[in-house]
């Protein structure tokens, strides 16, 4: 599933991941303990990323902490 998912894919392109990125389905992201990953769900508040080793789900459009 993994490799088919992520033929043709290059990993130069990828988002590297933070609870704040809006993503959409099928994009590529970086998380620095699972490397690289495909977005394929996407609900209001997570994602489900596929990667090499599995699925995993992931916060994602959190508003920006704000300094005070």
């Amino acid at each position: 599933m993994w490799d088919e998912a992520t033929t043709g894919a290059n990993p130069l392109r990828s988002k590297i991941y933070r609870p704040e990125l809006a993503l959409k389905l099928k994009d590529l992201i970086t998380l620095p303990k699972k490397g690289l990953g495909v977005v394929s769900e996407v609900h209001d508040d997570y994602v489900m990323v596929l990667f090499r080793d599995g699925i995993q789900r992931l916060v994602h459009n959190l508003p920006p902490e704000q300094d005070q």
